[in-house]
């Protein structure tokens, strides 16, 4: 059960921060970024708002999420596993459409999305099926609704060194998130309470009884911000320790979770329609 709550503990938090945790540096060439500035004291916090404000403005983007989960071997073990996916994809902000590959432990999956019906076309099949709507499009725009909100869920916020991300120059921005104030987050816990909004499953957690055990959960976000066009680009980390000094050799092992995306060819032109021929649905 713990197992479980974690990833949906991560799940959600991604979710929950989900107006901020995906960005790019653009490439700078082609893609209709107005070159921005800010004035030379402008706070972490100020760059980082501003970041995804702009970010939200663009129309289009491609980009390419990796997620890996490394669970560390335990004292009595010397190999580790590693759960991977890829997801490269280009989505329209305009007509909140998408389309592109996930590949989850070498199975890979075609998706599009448009309108509320996303079509999949699993590896191997003879077409495209059409169901409800599963991947979730990013979205900066939820945050800015309330940036006071969203900056609270974080113990600290700091510039570091600057980088060149794709041959363009990069503001680094460290986050450190506030795991156990995030954990009274109502909509946290309706989550873990209810369950995902239809879902067909039983599966329900009562958040406090596990608090104790989520006190070792750390959770820390990176930005990079294009300094020409003030666009992101972002790494997410989760990990868990769960090895502590005295505790069994059986416990467990150490989780890192650690998702990165990188966001490229802004405004460039899509046309992403519904795939033929579509061979069945499912509800």
């Amino acid at each position: 059960m713990r197992k479980k709550l974690i990833i949906m503990i991560v799940a959600v938090m991604v979710a929950a921060l989900a107006g901020g945790i995906f960005g790019g540096c653009g490439s700078g060439t082609g893609e209709a970024l107005p070159e921005r500035s800010l004035p030379a004291d402008a706070s972490p916090e100020t760059v980082l708002v501003e970041a995804l404000r702009n970010t939200n403005d663009a129309r289009t983007f491609h980009y390419d999420l990796e997620w890996a989960t490394i669970i560390l071997p335990t004292r009595q073990q010397t190999n580790k596993a590693v759960i991977d996916m890829e997801v490269v994809a280009d989505q329209d902000m305009q007509n909140s459409s998408a389309q592109g590959t996930q590949n989850i432990a070498n199975v890979t999956l075609d998706f599009v999305i448009v309108g509320n019906t996303e079509y999949r076309k699993e590896q191997f099949s003879n077409g495209w099926v059409a169901v409800p709507q599963q991947t979730t499009l990013l979205d900066f725009g939820s945050v800015l609704k309330n940036a006071t909100e969203y900056l609270k869920n974080f113990q600290s916020i700091e510039q570091v060194s600057d980088e060149t991300i794709n041959g363009r120059p990069c503001i680094h921005l460290k986050l450190k998130a506030d795991v156990m104030s995030m954990l009274n987050r109502p909509d946290l816990r309706q989550f873990l309470a209810t369950g995902p909004a239809g879902a067909d499953n039983n599966v329900t957690i009562d958040i406090d009884k596990y608090r104790a055990s989520l006190a070792d959960l750390q959770l820390s976000i990176e930005y990079w911000v294009d300094k020409d066009y003030l666009v992101l680009r972002k790494s997410l980390q989760l990990w868990e320790e769960r090895m502590k000094p005295g505790t069994s050799p059986d416990v467990g092992s150490d989780r890192n979770i650690t998702l990165t995306m990188l966001l490229s060819a802004y405004n460039q032109p899509l046309n992403i329609q519904a795939p033929e021929p579509v061979v069945g649905a499912s509800q």
